[in-house]
């Protein structure tokens, strides 16, 4: 797996990203960048996985830059990106409450625009936004579960 997520970033790095010709295909390989860093992160230890991780983190801080500039909040690159960079802060770097933050401000501000999303983005945008209330569920009835067994101790 390690390799296969170094031979993808080799070819983002070296062709993709220099070639991307539009914004919207630099948002995505610039998320594709930071998913795979973040995938290593997510199965190495120790240095490597630090390593990987600061990588993602600033892969995902780039990308945000982009998207807030250019794409729309209901639109489906910019939902997956703040879906993956959630996934990020709560499953790589253990920061719940920055993963629940930044999942329902991106589903909330999707809520808002999702009138003015032309019907071809409709069907993507809406799966990725039940991707991110999925994940608001399970990371906040976790948050319940712990604290309750917090105070049965």
């Amino acid at each position: 797996l390690q390799h296969i997520c170094e031979s993808a970033l080799s070819l983002l790095n070296t062709y993709l990203l220099e070639d991307a010709g539009t914004c919207k295909s630099q948002i995505f390989y610039c998320k594709m960048k930071a998913d795979f860093n973040r995938y290593i992160a997510d199965f190495s230890q120790g240095e490597v996985q630090l390593q990987a991780s600061a990588r993602a983190q600033e892969a995902y801080e780039h990308v945000q830059k982009l998207v807030q500039k250019e794409l729309p909040a209901a639109d489906p690159i910019r939902l997956g990106m703040s879906l993956s960079w959630a996934v990020q802060q709560h499953d790589v770097e253990g920061n719940r409450e920055l993963a629940i933050k930044m999942a329902r401000t991106a589903f909330d501000s999707a809520i808002e625009d999702l009138d003015n999303l032309p019907d071809e983005l409709y069907k993507d945008s809406t799966s990725i936004m039940q991707l991110l209330q999925d994940n608001l569920t399970s990371w906040t009835s976790g948050a319940e579960h712990s604290s309750c067994s917090a105070q049965a101790k």
